[in-house]
């Protein structure tokens, strides 16, 4: 009995060592950047890919200002547990996206970053209407799993390939952190508040 015990640990241990990273090349969130901008099947973006540097650092620091307002809400709130942990992770992780993005000279106009303050607007709005704090938790991951979601692919399609030295190499470095958080939010939303 022991002996399987300790064979069945052992197996367990090897399978999870081989498993991928979030955003490694064998994840499911595996960096697929397009070639050439393409736009990105994002809501409410309509418009050709931007090619404008500031406007692409413009919208990065966009998002993330979406994540950590959409996490000051849940967070204003008084909900604690693992979710508001997540939540404080997130406010940090993408208040330095934004803050990194700014110094890189994003601009704060612009039809692309203009739809994703859009975007932060009503999604603020629509946790804030919320009464019950279930009901909230719930809205919370489910937002933010959609915005990550919707990142990864505005960032492969349109961002990424769009953007120039500097900047594209921190767009990279910002995609493995929006996946780390999305297959992270997947999980918390499978736990369903």
């Amino acid at each position: 009995m022991q002996k399987s015990l300790i064979a069945t640990s052992v197996l367990l241990a090897l399978t999870l060592a081989a498993c991928s990273k979030p955003g490694d090349d064998a994840s499911r969130t595996a960096p697929a950047p397009s070639p050439a901008p393409t736009t990105a099947s994002v809501p409410g973006q309509t418009q050709a890919p931007t090619r404008e540097p500031a406007e692409i650092a413009g919208v990065v620091a966009a998002i993330g200002d979406t994540q950590v307002a959409i996490s000051k809400v849940l967070l204003d709130r008084g909900v604690e547990g693992p979710l508001a942990d997540f939540a404080k992770e997130l406010q940090t992780t993408h208040q330095q996206i934004a803050d990194k993005a700014r110094a890189l000279g994003a601009t704060a106009s612009g039809t692309h970053v203009q739809v994703q303050q859009g975007k932060q607007r009503a999604e603020v709005e629509s946790l804030t209407k919320e009464q019950d704090e279930q009901a909230l938790m719930n809205a919370y991951i489910a937002a933010v799993v959609r915005d990550h979601d919707e990142a990864l692919s505005q960032l492969d399609a349109e961002l990424i390939p769009a953007a120039q030295g500097e900047l594209k190499e921190y767009l990279q470095q910002v995609r493995k952190q929006v996946a780390e958080a999305l297959e992270r939010a997947q999980a918390l939303a499978s736990a369903r508040y």
